[in-house]
């Protein structure tokens, strides 16, 4: 019998076993490890995130172009209004942690530097 290493990954407060070795922990350290080596605090690097995501949204979509507050035009994507609702609904138990600070980190995902 292939006996796998397993892990017990806690994904707020629900306890998942796996064989697949996560890989934020080590990366939460090594991040971690890097800011102190470079002596900087957390309020640095959120307001240094903040400012290149400006940036990045101003290069990406025009100055002014793109406002967060900025209404979408849903229709243009075959979503009407019971249908806005129904999402507004179903997604409302995310809006706290989605519009939290840390989420902004987020914002600068790229898919393409994802290990397998």
């Amino acid at each position: 019998m292939d006996e796998k290493r397993r892990y017990l990954v806690d994904l707020d407060g629900i306890l998942v076993e796996t064989t697949i070795k996560p890989l934020v922990p080590d990366l939460a350290r090594e991040i971690e490890r890097q800011r102190i080596e470079a002596g900087l605090d957390t309020d640095e690097l959120l307001r240094a995130l903040r400012e290149e995501r400006a940036r990045y949204m101003a290069e990406m979509y025009g100055e002014g172009q793109i406002r967060e507050d900025a209404p979408v035009a849903l229709e243009s994507r075959d979503i009407d209004r019971n249908k806005a609702l129904e999402l507004r609904e179903r997604l409302a138990g995310f809006a706290e942690e989605w519009d939290s600070p840390e989420m902004d980190a987020y914002d600068h995902y790229d898919p393409d530097h994802t290990q397998p």
